[in-house]
């Protein structure tokens, strides 16, 4: 059952707690630009007078998510690894998609922020979104709650994909 306390709501709960803290009023929206006039960023701010806070504030954010996920991916796949003697082919296959989506995700990274194209970066995030669905289906397939440790990346990456389109439309 999906009640208040299964895994899924509670990775669910901690993803909007980080996403919402401190959000009281938003005062002051901000276009981040690079060199060539570009939107590389947006960034919302309430109630903060220094600059130093609001990027220390999004850079601990950040780390907490990375962490999160981290952790969520990282237990999701020793789960479905758990049951490799039970399945072995569907196991295999899932790591496979599961290692291929990784790697996706640091490209996305680097075509993002290395070489600040947005187009390249929307079409790979896309793909991306697709191989972690497909994780997402896979590690189902094998365990309810290593599939469901999933769904908070997988919505993050959607909201990603959102921010990674209206970044390249503002730029086009």
């Amino acid at each position: 059952a999906d009640g208040v306390g299964s895994p899924l709501s509670v990775s669910i709960i901690i993803m909007l707690l980080l996403l919402l803290d401190k959000v009281e009023a938003v005062v002051a929206v901000t276009k981040a630009v690079d060199d060539d006039g570009c939107v590389v960023g947006v960034a919302a701010t309430s109630d903060v007078e220094d600059d130093d806070e609001v990027a220390f504030g999004a850079t601990a954010a950040a780390a907490v998510v990375g962490f999160v996920f981290t952790v969520l991916m990282g237990v999701a796949a020793g789960i479905v690894w758990s049951k490799i003697h039970l399945k072995k082919n569907d196991v295999q296959k899932a790591l496979l998609f599961f290692s291929i989506q990784l790697i996706l995700n640091a490209l996305w990274s680097i075509l993002f922020f290395g070489l600040q194209n947005p187009f390249l970066a929307l079409i790979e995030i896309v793909v991306l979104w697709l191989m972690i669905f497909e994780t997402f289906i896979k590690f189902s397939k094998i365990d309810k709650i290593a599939g469901n440790l999933l769904i908070p990346y997988l919505l993050w990456v959607g909201f990603a994909t959102i921010l990674n389109a209206s970044i390249w439309w503002l730029n086009s």
